[in-house]
């Protein structure tokens, strides 16, 4: 008889760890599929550089032709059919969506759905779903060369169809239009934009683990970002776990008559929904969503919360299972970014909790849900990650994307702590680890 397999798309990375864990556990073999063949050896590098680490799991590497996604992936899971029950599929890449939901529905395994990835992947159709409601800001799409045009004294360009805040640029007076057109230069006139309406209010995300097209658990993140001199990206640097709390009843059914309505008319059928919103004077405001891992490190915060291994869940839905344990949120959590000029050039990279992945000979990175205790108020640090390489640590690059973030540190503490500032909390982590000389 042969082994069950799941094939995880999007998997050259180590963020995959917790998902081969947890299927390898459950008796599967995990493929994994990805594009870049560097990105593979990398992660070959990464175990390699981690001996207790992403071992002695049953994994295959299988790389795909970028110029035709979807045939290699069918071809792919020829070869893995030969010798494997392929049993669910998985997708943690935002440029595999589309792709990985038509393979499933093909292959009859449990899937994202085939118009739900489309929807997520396309910032005009979002918009287009809530076109008759107060939820949508305000929004026309344009080519770039004719919205650079005639741009209004204050908005937000984004393009439809890119991620990670790459090429979202917003502003509030006419005297930034000029740094608006030099922060697009390298993107195509033809390219297909949406000029918005700037929305004013609190950034959040909710995170929905969805099977057989109804709701398992959702949750909501709090999120701050980034201020930049001159034009503004919006760049992510803190996710917090917790946020419920500080939301209105109003809000909250607001937001389920979204996610319920993104759910029925896209028809999501099993994933994890990723919808970023802000809350302005009016009410609710979509940002954009997406059906597939949320980035950055926000399952980890729900990891190391101590609520349910995120990771284990959304395996679980994508294998066709249909009862799920779940309880409340032990502790709060966040992540916060900052800049690589916050003492980082004495970095220690072969402490537990280190996490460096271009660093020349070490990577770290261990998952680990005791972490250290820095202080009395029982603040725990888990991971503090460095993602510059050694020579650029003093450069200290200009932060335009979400690409191009420097540092970050994942805390957690008892529910009803509130700690110091966020740069406190910083000079603790790098301190109370001991990575400092």
């Amino acid at each position: 008889m042969k082994q069950s397999c799941v094939a995880i798309l999007g998997a050259y990375t180590e963020f995959s760890e917790l998902y081969v864990r947890h299927l390898c556990s459950e008796g599967h073999h995990v493929a994994l599929l990805d594009l870049d063949p560097k990105k593979a050896q990398q992660l070959k590098d990464y175990a390699q550089k981690n001996p207790k680490h992403f071992t002695n799991l049953d994994v295959s590497f299988h790389t795909l032709d970028e110029a035709n996604i979807f045939d290699s992936l069918i071809a792919k899971f020829a070869e893995i059919k030969a010798s494997y029950n392929l049993a669910g599929l998985l997708n943690i890449k935002e440029k595999l969506v589309i792709e990985g939901a038509k393979a499933a529905e093909v292959l009859g395994l449990p899937g994202t759905g085939i118009k739900a990835a489309t929807v997520s992947r396309n910032k005009y159709l979002q918009r287009a779903l809530f076109a008759d409601s107060s939820f949508a800001p305000q929004s026309k799409i344009f080519q770039l060369s004719d919205a650079l045009q005639n741009l209004p004294e204050r908005g937000v360009l984004k393009p439809i169809n890119e991620h990670g805040s790459v090429g979202v640029v917003l502003w509030r007076s006419s005297e930034q239009i000029s740094s608006v057109k030099e922060a697009l230069k390298d993107f195509s006139p033809q390219a297909l934009f949406l000029l918005e309406e700037l929305i004013e209010g609190n950034e959040y995300s909710l995170e929905a683990w969805i099977s057989q097209s109804k709701v398992v658990t959702h949750h909501v993140t709090r999120k701050g970002t980034l201020p930049a001199e001159n034009i503004e990206f919006p760049v992510e640097n803190s996710h917090e776990i917790f946020a419920e709390d500080s939301l209105e009843e109003k809000t909250k059914e607001q937001l389920s008559v979204i996610l319920n309505r993104i759910i029925s008319q896209t028809h999501v059928q099993n994933a994890i929904l990723h919808l970023e919103f802000k809350v302005s004077a009016s009410g609710v405001k979509i940002m954009e969503w997406c059906v597939r891992n949320p980035g950055d490190r926000i399952m980890d915060l729900y990891y190391y919360s101590q609520a349910f291994n995120p990771y284990a869940l959304y395996a679980d839905i994508c294998t066709g299972k249909t009862n799920f344990k779940v309880q409340k949120h032990q502790k709060r959590t966040k992540q916060i970014y900052f800049s690589a000029r916050e003492s980082l050039n004495s970095l220690d990279p072969t402490h537990p909790l280190c996490y460096w992945p271009t660093h020349s000979k070490y990577i770290g990175f261990v998952r680990g849900k005791n972490g250290e205790t820095l202080s009395a108020e029982e603040i725990v640090v888990h991971e503090l990650g460095v993602l510059l390489k050694e020579e650029d640590l003093t450069k200290a690059p200009i932060i335009r994307d979400s690409f191009s973030r420097h540092a970050y540190v994942i805390l957690s503490y008892p529910p009803k702590t509130e700690p110091s500032n966020d740069g406190i909390l910083i000079e603790k982590s790098i301190k109370g680890m001991s990575l400092c000389s």
